[in-house]
C-alpha cells in the first residue's frame, strides 16, 4: 500500500511535468512571432488555458487516468496546440498581399520554398529535371554522361 501511495505522488508528479510542457508549448506557439498589439490578448489567453489547465488536474486527481487514458489526453492536447498555432498563422496571414508572376502566386506563404528557376520570366516546365530536382544542374544518369547525345 505505502508503494502505491508512493507510485500514484510519482505520477502525478509525471502528470504535471507533461502538463507544464504542454503549457509552455502553448505559449511558445502564443508569442512565436506576433506584433505588440496582441500581446494583451495572448496574457488572457494564457490565463484561461491556465484555469483550464487547473481543472484539468482537478479532474485528473479525481480518477486517475489509465496509462492509454492519459496518451489519448496528451495526444488531445497536442492537437488543441497545433489547431491554435494554425488559427494564429492563419490570421497574420490575412495582411499579406500576394501578386503574380506568369500566372503563379507570389508572396503566398510557403511559396518561396521553391524559387522558379527560370531567367526572363520564362515558363518553368515542370517536367525539366533542372527544375524538378529542385537543382540547378541537370541531373544525369553514368550511362547518359558517357554518352553524349548526338
Amino acid at each position: 500500500r505505502l508503494f502505491q501511495d508512493w507510485k500514484q505522488r510519482h505520477k502525478t508528479k509525471k502528470q504535471k511535468l507533461e502538463e507544464q510542457r504542454a503549457a509552455a508549448f502553448a505559449a511558445a506557439a502564443e508569442t512565436e512571432d506576433e506584433g505588440v498589439s496582441s500581446i494583451k490578448q495572448n496574457k488572457q489567453q494564457q490565463q484561461r488555458e491556465q484555469q483550464h489547465q487547473q481543472q484539468q488536474r482537478k479532474q485528473q486527481q479525481q480518477q486517475p487516468l489509465s496509462r492509454k487514458g492519459r496518451r489519448r489526453a496528451m495526444l488531445q492536447a497536442a492537437q488543441e496546440i497545433a489547431l491554435r498555432r494554425k488559427e494564429r498563422r492563419a490570421e497574420q496571414r490575412k495582411g499579406r498581399k500576394t501578386f503574380e508572376v506568369n500566372g503563379r502566386k507570389h508572396g503566398v506563404p510557403g511559396f518561396g520554398k521553391r524559387k522558379l528557376r527560370t531567367t526572363h520570366g520564362g515558363s518553368a516546365k515542370k517536367s525539366s529535371p533542372r527544375v524538378r530536382k529542385g537543382k540547378l544542374s541537370p541531373k544525369k544518369s553514368a550511362k547518359q554522361r558517357r554518352k553524349p547525345r548526338r
